[in-house]
């Protein structure tokens, strides 16, 4: 009884990492004039073999705003969970200061240049500023990647991500004024309606206060989508260990 228990566990473990795929979604601008996109919507599409389309909009009602964010529109991924196929999925972002919701979701091609940042296209304010994403769909995604440019030219430039049960701190090199933040393995997960957010951190280790300057821009981000397994019930009918791999891949 103990091994057809284990080869099941195993099988179904199996099924779900099998199943992982990576999504990203990058936000070049070419718009010299500084657009508040208000509420961003990025929806993607899974089609029946797997490739996955983004669609983004803006929920600025002008012309301008909404070309910027169309020319991220494309393909961002395959998914290889053939439950995953022919479903979407949608990642929601709006912008927070002092932790009530702005308009200011920003882009800027020239000052300081392309990227998504509050107020304009850096993400700054030593804590006051945020950019959340809130994910909708079955399933759930584990954030893998965070892109960014423009990092002001400050010891304190940082990029701070959280959700629900896990916070950290990105100290931002001086030696390049971009780069990527590998995110893996660091729990970053989301299951329908989860939140995942980008801030600065407001103290340094010391406990001193950052400067409010100090930051970057979001120019782009990259996770892996995890489907729901199969039949829940029959996962939670042998035991916890699988249940707490559930948990770490999926929420």
């Amino acid at each position: 009884m103990n091994k057809i228990r284990c080869i099941i566990m195993i099988g179904l473990l199996t099924g779900v990492l099998a199943s992982v795929a990576d999504v990203s979604v990058s936000f070049p601008v070419t718009d010299t004039v500084l657009r508040n996109l208000n509420v961003l919507t990025l929806e993607f599409t899974v089609d029946g073999s797997g490739d996955v389309t983004l669609d983004a909009q803006s929920s600025n009602g002008g012309a301008l705003p909404q070309a910027v964010v169309n020319a991220w529109d494309g393909a961002a991924g395959t998914v290889s969970a053939v439950s995953l196929f022919n479903t979407s999925f949608t990642l929601t972002g709006v912008a927070k200061l002092n932790g009530s919701q702005v308009i200011n979701l920003s882009t800027d091609a020239n000052t300081p240049g392309p990227g998504l940042g509050v107020m304009n296209p850096i993400l700054n304010g030593a804590g006051t500023e945020e950019i959340v994403w809130t994910y909708s769909g079955t399933g759930g995604l584990n954030f893998k990647g965070v892109d960014y440019g423009n990092r002001v030219a400050n010891g304190d430039s940082n990029l701070t991500f959280l959700d629900s049960d896990t916070r950290t701190e990105y100290l931002l090199p001086n030696t390049s004024t971009s780069g990527s933040i590998d995110l893996v393995g660091e729990g970053f997960s989301l299951a329908n309606g989860d939140s995942f957010i980008m801030t600065t951190d407001d103290l340094r280790n010391n406990l001193s206060a950052r400067a409010a300057s100090a930051g970057a821009s979001v120019t782009g981000m990259t996770f892996e989508v995890i489907p729901e397994p199969a039949t829940l019930g029959l996962i939670s009918a042998f035991g916890g260990g699988i249940l707490f791999i559930r948990r770490r891949f999926m929420m």
